[in-house]
């Protein structure tokens, strides 16, 4: 197994992250396109200090980045979506089969806290689709004219009720408003060739590991799935495939005891593709800082972060 030095480490693991080369992606929305792609994700958050996090994410790739690019990517070109990564996150469309297996077991077993009264889910799933796009601040006004006891009933709850049916793939969000999430039904969001297979725990496993590559450079097993639980029991085999292949090897990090994956070429990189001078302002949800414990592992830094 081939050694490297933890600088090496680091160095691949900032190459494959596109901060090397902020002009990679390109510029304008093909910029924004293009580094979703590349990402896989991008985590959306609430903490808002300058601008919100997803921003911080993107400007730090795209030279001319302004925050518009996701409304238009997300409401008019439909090239990304929102759903859930390890996190609440925009995909690129083209990702979208891959949150279906978490729909499925969401339609199964519930939200996370909140399994959500079928009657309760009905209501609002019928009141989207009578009225068309809705934010949850609309169902103030339409519970206050319905005469409906049951349903003045429904008010504390409606907010967990879409996040719910969007979680499960009944609803999709069109856009936002004021950072307000906007919902309808999925089948007039989704365009018509988007591919709604369900993919298997191979494929699911395959998708993962192709992300923590491609965004890492170099990663470890365990940093694969990363919160995730949909491709974990075919993940030893599609990593054990891989390095047969010579798609991926595994190489020895100084100081670390498990294994790293990574790309041959990326062993091969000439120096001058990691010389850089310049200062980046990193959001602490970016995705080459997210994993807390690969950053103590391979740059000796310990992050902590308390915002809520």
């Amino acid at each position: 197994m081939q050694k490297i030095t933890k600088e090496h480490a680091r160095n691949i693991i900032i190459h494959a992250s596109k901060l090397y080369n902020r002009k990679e992606f390109g510029e304008g929305l093909d910029g924004v396109r293009n580094a979703i792609r590349h990402l896989g994700y991008v985590q959306i958050d609430t903490i808002s200090v300058i601008n919100r996090a997803h921003h911080h994410v993107l400007w730090t790739r795209v030279p001319d980045y302004k925050a518009e690019y996701l409304d238009i990517l997300q409401e008019n070109e439909k090239a990304i979506f929102e759903h859930w990564f390890h996190a609440a996150a925009y995909l690129p469309i083209e990702d979208y089969r891959y949150c279906i297996p978490l729909m499925n077991k969401v339609r199964k077993e519930g939200r996370f806290w909140f399994k959500g009264d079928e009657e309760i889910l009905r209501w609002v799933y019928e009141t989207v689709k009578a009225k068309g796009p809705l934010q949850a601040s609309d169902f103030d006004s339409i519970i206050d004219v319905c005469e409906n006891a049951e349903v003045k009933e429904f008010r504390k709850d409606v907010k967990y009720a879409l996040d719910t049916l969007f979680l499960n793939g009944s609803f999709s969000v069109v856009k936002r408003i004021k950072f307000e999430k906007v919902f309808d039904l999925t089948e007039r969001v989704l365009p018509f060739i988007t591919d709604t297979a369900c993919p298997g725990e191979k494929e699911m496993a395959r998708y993962l590991l192709d992300i923590a590559v491609r965004v890492n450079g170099a990663t470890a097993k365990q940093d694969v799935i990363h919160d995730r639980t949909e491709g974990k029991t075919e993940l030893d085999n599609v990593i054990s495939e891989e390095i047969e292949n010579g798609s991926l090897v595994e190489v020895s990090v100084e100081g670390i005891k498990k294994p790293y994956i990574v790309k041959p070429g990326l062993l091969e990189l000439d120096r001058k593709a990691f010389e850089f001078n310049g200062v980046y302002f990193l959001s602490p949800f970016d995705n080459l800082i997210i994993n807390r414990r690969r950053i103590k592992e391979v740059f000796d830094f310990d992050y902590v972060l308390e915002c809520y």
